[in-house]
């Protein structure tokens, strides 16, 4: 059994690997698999749960009496740059001790129309950027104008202030954030949307052919296909994927701009094609 689950493992590694993460065996007793999942800190628990999904389905796929065991060891040290992350610096224009309002220049835009002012944490629902500032304590207002963010205080000092929110920016457009969805994008409407299609209607069309396909993850409006079983390697994978899911995709999910297939081809053990 442990030959079986470290070849699976093998097979899909790459694509928990595209996640950011990184999977472990470390032990198998009886019909009980342990695996450790290593993660960068910021891997929320929606994302582990789809990666633990996904494990489970396709290491139970033949071995359907096997028991997962997940453990998830601390998150790894944010110094660790995720994938698609942004350097981005920041300059703080640091205000009299008597001034209530800051300057931080960044050297990426920050995402928004023209000027807006944000009085709280409600109002920037849809821009994770400006809501994650909101978490640093004192943060009472931000006026966010291309480059540059006002921020307004309601108590504190301005040095672990200004440190604060310098380092929240950073480590945000490092985990490969947006300073504001595509279009105010809903990222959990837009998984439900093809999590159903795919068991609905394009999974049970492709399970005769021994394949299945999982959504591994949605950025903005593009999203991440992986293609397990006899898709894997299949010669005809990418006329699948572009003539039949992906047009399923763009019918149901029509703000979808791209569909990426983070599937590793040349691990597939037993391609329909």
């Amino acid at each position: 059994m442990t030959e079986a689950i470290e070849r699976v493992l093998a097979q899909i590694s790459p694509v928990i690997q595209e996640a950011g993460c990184r999977l472990e065996l470390v032990g198998v007793e009886g019909k009980v698999a342990t695996l450790r999942l290593h993660r960068p800190w910021h891997i929320g628990e929606d994302q582990i749960f789809r990666i633990r999904h996904f494990v489970e389905r396709e290491l139970t796929e033949g071995q359907p009496e096997l028991i997962l065991r997940l453990e998830l060891p601390e998150p790894e040290a944010p110094g660790v740059p995720p994938r698609a992350g942004l350097d981005v610096t920041v300059e703080a224009l640091s205000p009299g001790e008597g001034l209530d309002t800051a300057i931080l220049k960044l050297s990426h835009p920050v995402g928004i129309e023209g000027s807006r002012l944000f009085s709280g944490a409600e109002e920037a629902r849809e821009h994770p950027l400006i809501l994650r500032l909101f978490s640093v304590p004192h943060v009472d207002a931000i006026m966010a104008k291309d480059t540059m963010l006002i921020v307004s205080r309601s108590g504190g000092t301005w040095g672990p202030l200004l440190e604060a929110l310098q380092a929240n920016i950073v480590e945000h457009f490092a985990s490969g954030g947006a300073a504001v969805p595509p279009g105010g994008i809903d990222e959990g409407s837009i998984r439900a949307r093809i999590d159903r299609l795919l068991e609905e209607e394009i999974n049970p069309a492709i399970i005769s052919h021994g394949g299945r396909i999982t959504l591994m993850d949605v950025r903005g409006t593009e999203v991440f296909l992986h293609m397990g079983g006899g898709c894997q390697g299949c010669g005809s994978a990418a006329e699948t994927l572009r003539h039949g899911v992906e047009a399923a995709i763009r019918e149901v999910v029509p703000e979808i701009t791209v569909v990426h297939d983070a599937t590793d081809h040349t691990a597939g053990v037993n391609p329909y094609y």
